[in-house]
C-alpha cells in the first residue's frame, strides 16, 4: 500500500465521519424544530382557554353592573377578536402580554364589586387562570430548553453553513 492509498483511505474515513455527523446534526435540528412547533401549538391552546375565561369573567362583571370605560371596551373587543393560533415566538409574547394586561384590569375592576369577589364563578375563574398561568410557565421552561438544544445544533461550528443552507434560522427564547 502506497502513501497515497493510505491518505485517500484516511480522507474517505474523515469524509464519512463528517457526513454521519451532518446527518445527526440535521436530524436533531428537525426533532428540536418539531418540538418547538408543538410547544407553540400548546401555547395556542392555553391562550384560547385564557381568552374564554377572561371573556366569561367580563360577562360576570357586566352582570354585577360594571360600566366599561373606552379603554376597557377597546381591550375587550381586542380580546374577543384575538387570534390564538400562533406561528411564532413574537406572536406568543404579544398575545400573552395582551391577555395578562386584560386580566389585571379585570382583577382591578373586580375589587370594586364585593358581590363579584364572593361569587363562585369568580373563584373558579381565578383558580383556573392560576392553573393556566402555571401551565404556561412550565411550557415556557420546556420551550426555552428545546430552543437551547436547537440553537446548539444550529450553531455547531463544522455544520453551520449546512444548517443555514437547509433553512434552520434563529429561534427566540420566550420570557
Amino acid at each position: 500500500m502506497s502513501g497515497l492509498d493510505i491518505f485517500l483511505i484516511c480522507l474517505v474515513c474523515i469524509a464519512f465521519i463528517y457526513v454521519v455527523g451532518l446527518i445527526v446534526c440535521i436530524a436533531c435540528l428537525f426533532a428540536f424544530r418539531d418540538r418547538l412547533e408543538r410547544r407553540i401549538a400548546a401555547m395556542s391552546v392555553l391562550y384560547s382557554e385564557m381568552k374564554e375565561l377572561l371573556l366569561s369573567w367580563k360577562e360576570l362583571l357586566e352582570k354585577a353592573g360594571c360600566r366599561w370605560d373606552e379603554k376597557m371596551t377597546n381591550s375587550g373587543a381586542q380580546i374577543a377578536s384575538l387570534r390564538t393560533e400562533l406561528k411564532s415566538e413574537h406572536e406568543s409574547l404579544l398575545t400573552f402580554e395582551l391577555l395578562s394586561s386584560y386580566e389585571k384590569e379585570l382583577k382591578r375592576l373586580s375589587r370594586l364589586f364585593p358581590s363579584v369577589l364572593k361569587d363562585n364563578d369568580y373563584l373558579a375563574y381565578s383558580a383556573s387562570l392560576g392553573d393556566l398561568e402555571a401551565s404556561y410557565r412550565r411550557l415556557i421552561a420546556l420551550y426555552n430548553s428545546d430552543q437551547a438544544g436547537y440553537e446548539y445544533w444550529r450553531t455547531s461550528f463544522f455544520y453551520r453553513p449546512f444548517t443555514f443552507l437547509f433553512g434552520f434560522r434563529k429561534r427566540d427564547r420566550l420570557a
